[in-house]
């Protein structure tokens, strides 16, 4: 029920595997008029190569029109922003030389000789340290898996174009070192270009695209420091627009990771934002209950996605069959990057009882 990432292009992620988990939905409810999806529609690619035996895939795909962008104001912070702090440090633009400390797993954003390694999310000095690992980090992941994340993963096909197309950023929130490292098909992932990745998972490298030195800056984007000296703040917003006739445009202000006006340690269900993980499995838990009344979708694959609704937890949920390729592929890639400690004992939480769900 709580956010444990708050960054913009994490929320903007989830925004996003929301919002097309919300269109699938209203491809399924809609009996009565139809509903034509321009985002989604039912899978008509063969993941499987031709191959036969495999297990099934998912029912849905992005359609093959759309391509996906991320437009942000400032480079993720993580290995890709490395030069540029640097830059900001008084015109000290090269790397020093200085072992990080053995006892920390993750580095925030100290050591800036330690180019190319996993880093966890900046905090304050005297923050715990925690396993979040940076946004560049996790931009990188999503170039082999996709930006379908678990579950909308389960009902919604890694095709070519669930893949990030490119990222978009002003010229002077860009380097070519850092990004070309961090994302490059000569970079961090570059052995991944020969790694037998598993099937229906590839590595895509996305484009940089850097805005023009005149474009007009974002109006509330982070103030040059030198001019004028601003304070982070600890709250986050997150929009999603309705497109498929419902007119509920969802606005959320998120505050300790739940919604603002109610505390992250209590049991209160007002609280979860509609893209944390609860609300996202009870919306693909919907999808599934109408998916088994769909006959145009293969009898293996319902029955595979009714399985998933024996999962008693999270954990559980995890580990089946249909996500077996994500995880896999995930797995390859966290060892290709080095140094990512999981995040474990988080994921035992019970899930709702099986009656809950109905379409």
């Amino acid at each position: 029920m709580v956010l444990h990432d708050s960054h913009a292009e994490v929320l903007a992620l989830r925004a996003l595997n929301r919002f097309l988990l919300s269109e699938v939905l209203a491809v399924l409810q809609r009996k009565d008029v139809a509903y034509v999806s321009p985002f989604v529609c039912f899978c008509n690619v063969d993941l499987n190569q031709g191959r036969e035996n495999l297990c099934p895939h998912q029912p849905f795909q992005i359609r093959e029109n759309v391509s996906i962008w991320m437009f942000s104001t400032e480079a993720p912070c993580g290995d890709a922003s490395m030069e540029i702090l640097m830059g900001e440090k008084e015109g000290d633009v090269e790397p020093w030389d200085k072992e990080p400390d053995p006892k920390e797993m993750l580095q925030g954003r100290g050591y800036f000789s330690a180019l190319g390694k996993v880093r966890r999310k900046p905090s304050r000095g005297d923050a715990e340290a925690t396993m979040s690992k940076s946004c560049t980090d996790k931009l990188t992941l999503k170039q082999v898996t996709s930006v379908l994340s678990f579950p909308a993963s389960l009902i919604i096909a890694p095709t070519e174009n669930a893949y990030l197309s490119g990222i978009i950023v002003p010229s002077t929130r860009y380097s070519e070192a850092g990004f070309q490292r961090a994302f490059g098909s000569s970079g961090r992932l570059a052995s991944l270009q020969t790694s037998q990745l598993p099937l229906s998972t590839q590595f895509r490298p996305f484009k940089i695209a850097v805005l023009p030195l005149d474009f007009e800056p974002f109006p509330f984007a982070k103030a040059d420091t030198a001019r004028r000296p601003t304070k982070a703040g600890n709250v986050s917003a997150v929009f999603i627009k309705s497109l498929h006739g419902s007119n509920k445009d969802i606005n959320e202000t998120i505050l300790g990771g739940v919604k603002q006006g109610h505390r992250p340690f209590e049991n209160d269900p007002k609280k979860p934002s509609v893209v944390c993980r609860l609300k996202l499995w009870e919306m693909v838990g919907l999808i599934i209950a109408c998916i088994q009344e769909e006959h145009s979708i293969p009898a293996e694959t319902r029955l595979e996605l009714l399985r998933t609704r024996a999962a008693t937890n999270y954990g559980e949920l995890k580990a089946t069959a249909l996500n077996a390729h994500r995880r896999a592929a995930k797995d390859i890639v966290t060892k290709s990057l080095g140094g990512w400690p999981k995040n474990v004992g988080d994921e035992a939480w019970n899930l709702e009882p099986d009656a809950c769900f109905s379409c």
